[in-house]
């Protein structure tokens, strides 16, 4: 069940929906009252949006109980055999994917280098180098010892490449890639837990603060050297915490972005009073690549959202799953959107569980597109949920029909005598 977006989903909602408006009670006055400056919330709006979330996650658990009645089946018997050539040809493949998307395409993208809006599937295919993090521990933990150096290369260049692009998601997928790739060598719950805890202390202490401070101090693009990034990380390390938000002392920075509450009153309030948004009609714009139609338009609203909130575009907000539902029409769409969330998930389950307890690497793309769904329930709809789940669909396809019969004419490393990596081209 780890590698299914379920328990994702509901440790993310757990953080954000359930700690985060906390705040309001246990906080700071500070924190509070620096979180009202967006919106403010009484505790009828604080009712409200926790009966919101209460039901959307319910609607979503019944949604996942129905898809996985339907698409439900029995888990393998015996322990598959390690396949040494095709994890070598695995690897070979998303690194040869991976690596010239990641930083000839999405790393200029991000810094503000390209003058044209890259296509989010395109930006996808730059994960491959991080499932190759998957893939190496794998590789290493069934005796393939001389991929130990790559692979601390490999880790080190992404946290390093996804700290420049001041991207916490990208950071935290490679920190999840590291922490699954242990999981698959050593299945141990516990472990994964305390490596679960770590990775939020991580991302609430020092990762969102650090991203916080890079984007107001160095620019809201990404940072474009390797000298800068340091400079940026001392400057950080020498900063009065107190400045990074908003000049107010006692200010629970890193409590207030776990609070949804006030994104979400707003968006009920809104659909209440008559206004509501339209967000759902970006839904149709899913099917269209943008590399056929240059006129998509852009599927993440977070700008203007917050202009509507807060009369500034200047930033990104938005009321998560659930809110955004509520604010395009009512609990009619909630409950048609929590449903439709739920069977996606016992989709994703039922092929996760079924190919990784196979070892059937390949699908790791497909898996990761279900983790990444589970943990952005904060997320749009249309991009995260819909979008997401018909570029699983066609990857899943390319994967099983094209990818796979195609790896046996892929060329592998083999292990010479000195214990070092040759290139071996056999099919």
């Amino acid at each position: 069940m780890v590698w299914s977006p379920l328990p994702w989903f509901l440790g993310a909602c757990a953080v954000y929906y359930g700690f985060g408006p906390l705040l309001y009670h246990f906080g700071t006055p500070e924190s509070v009252w620096y979180v009202n400056q967006f919106y403010p919330v009484g505790e009828e709006d604080l009712l409200r949006t926790n009966m919101l979330n209460a039901a959307g996650i319910t609607l979503a658990l019944l949604g996942y109980q129905v898809g996985m009645a339907l698409f439900h089946r029995k888990m393998p018997v015996g322990r598959p055999k390690y396949d040494a050539v095709m994890m070598r040809r695995l690897l070979l493949v998303f690194l040869t994917i991976g690596i010239p998307i990641k930083y000839f395409l999405v790393l200029p993208y991000r810094l503000g280098l390209l003058g044209w809006i890259l296509p989010g599937s395109i930006q996808y295919f730059s994960v491959f180098t991080s499932l190759a993090i998957i893939v190496m521990f794998f590789m290493v933990h069934n005796g393939e010892r001389s991929y130990k150096i790559p692979l601390f290369l490999l880790i080190t260049t992404e946290l390093v490449i996804g700290l420049m692009s001041l991207s916490k998601l990208e950071v935290i997928v490679v920190l999840i890639m590291i922490l699954l790739g242990i999981f698959l060598c050593t299945p141990k719950f516990y472990e994964f837990l305390a490596g679960g805890v770590l990775i939020g202390i991580i991302y609430i202490f020092f990762l969102s603060p650090f991203i916080t401070f890079g984007r107001f101090a160095v620019r809201l693009e990404g940072i474009r050297s390797l000298g800068e990034l340091s400079t940026s990380a001392l400057e950080y390390a020498q900063e009065d915490r107190i400045d990074l938000f908003g000049q107010v002392p006692y200010v629970q920075g890193w409590w207030t972005r776990l609070n949804y509450a006030n994104a979400q009153a707003f968006a009920m309030n809104s659909y209440d009073s008559g206004n509501p948004g339209d967000t759902y009609s970006l839904i149709p714009f899913t099917v269209v690549p943008r590399i056929l139609y240059q006129e998509k338009p852009i599927m993440n609203r977070g700008p203007e959202f917050n202009e509507l909130v807060t009369g500034s575009d200047h930033s990104a907000s938005g009321a998560g799953l659930f809110g955004e539902a509520y604010w395009n029409g009512g609990w009619i769409y909630v409950i048609l959107s929590c449903l439709y969330v739920g069977f996606v998930y016992a989709i994703f389950t039922v092929k996760s569980i079924q190919h990784i307890s196979e070892w059937r690497l390949t699908y790791l793309p497909v898996v990761l597109i279900g983790i990444i769904t589970g943990l952005r329930p904060d997320d749009w709809f249309a991009a995260t949920f819909v979008g997401a789940f018909l570029q699983a669909i066609v990857l899943y396809l390319s994967i099983r029909y094209f990818v796979t019969p195609g790896l046996s004419y892929f060329p592998v490393f083999r292990n010479d005598r000195s214990g070092s990596p040759s290139l071996e081209c056999k099919t």
